[in-house]
């Protein structure tokens, strides 16, 4: 090859791997936005058996294969000291101590602080007399909207009103509709599938507030990032990373756990008006000082030339 790579950077873990080796001479960093054991045991949460049997093997093996990748790579990066944290758990000291913590960003230029929100809700089909929660995830059982749908019970129990827009695909878009129907929330919670780039921004900058019921494994939680530049407060599970941005700005918008009646504890708070508040221009420099999409890569260019 006339011009060889100086740095060969990979995050899908299989191609990467298949690359190992192939450019003697180049640098070889590797990312980890989620480590796989852990990801595939998650997705097994609320699986038959069966199920969970195949991902607990398929998680063990491409355990191994990450480990090779990790002690191969002179760079490691993660996307929150969580996660290294758990890299250090799963592969060693040794591993642990080569990786750098390199958050993720936002290209807060994508989204905007809404000047007349009441306006942006009735483009959007939402009411303005009741409060109107968003959330994007993808629809699998390590994300949570099933707690989320049990918590948004309790709350309706208590003789709430609310709106709840959920956005995003995944395996368990029809069950979750099922769940919502047989627990009497069709007319409160609203599926719409996937959100394209172009409409997202005025679904978060219309938002009340953005909700994220990580249930397990949320290595970093770029939604988060995304709903302040937007200038909306985010409520949330202390799952994984979610505490490192969010305790940033309010640590009283984490719920104690990531059971649906700790949700809904704080659900009821916020509508009884007892959680902080912080301004849309507050949450959105925020981002802009912290997690600026320009220094980020930055810094990742300086990790690079190490």
């Amino acid at each position: 090859m006339p011009n060889p790579p100086d740095v060969v950077h990979g995050h899908a873990l299989l191609t990467y791997d298949g690359l190992l080796g192939m450019f003697p001479h180049a640098k070889y960093a590797y990312t980890v936005h989620s480590p796989v054991k852990l990801e595939l045991q998650a997705t097994g949460r609320g699986q038959p058996i069966r199920q969970r049997l195949k991902l607990n093997i398929a998680s063990h093996l491409t355990n191994r294969i990450e480990k090779r990748v990790l002690r191969h790579s002179h760079i490691i990066i993660s996307v929150s000291a969580y996660t290294k944290k758990i890299l250090t758990q799963l592969h060693g000291a040794k591993i642990g101590d080569k990786v750098q913590v390199l958050t993720g960003w936002v290209d807060e230029s994508h989204f905007f602080v809404a000047p007349n929100r009441e306006a942006l809700k009735k483009e959007l089909g939402v009411r303005s007399d009741s409060p109107f929660y968003f959330t994007l995830r993808r629809l699998e059982p390590r994300n949570g909207i099933d707690m989320l749908i049990h918590a948004l019970k309790l709350v309706d129990d208590a003789g709430y009103d609310f709106q709840m827009v959920i956005g995003g695909g995944g395996s368990q878009k029809e069950s979750l509709i099922q769940l919502r129907d047989r627990l009497g929330l069709t007319d409160k919670i609203r599926f719409l599938g996937r959100v394209s780039d172009e409409n997202l921004p005025r679904w978060y900058a219309a938002c009340d507030v953005f909700l994220l019921p990580t249930h397990a494994l949320e290595c970093f939680g770029i939604i988060t990032l995304e709903a302040f530049a937007s200038g909306r407060p985010v409520i949330a599970t202390p799952v994984g990373a979610i505490p490192e941005v969010v305790n940033q700005v309010e640590p009283r918008w984490l719920s104690t756990n990531n059971q649906s009646a700790s949700f809904a504890k704080i659900l009821l708070s916020y509508l009884h008006g007892d959680l902080p508040s912080h301004s849309p221009h507050e949450l959105r420099q925020f981002v802009e000082q912290n997690y600026d999409k320009n220094q980020q890569l930055h810094r990742m260019e300086k990790l690079f030339k190490l």
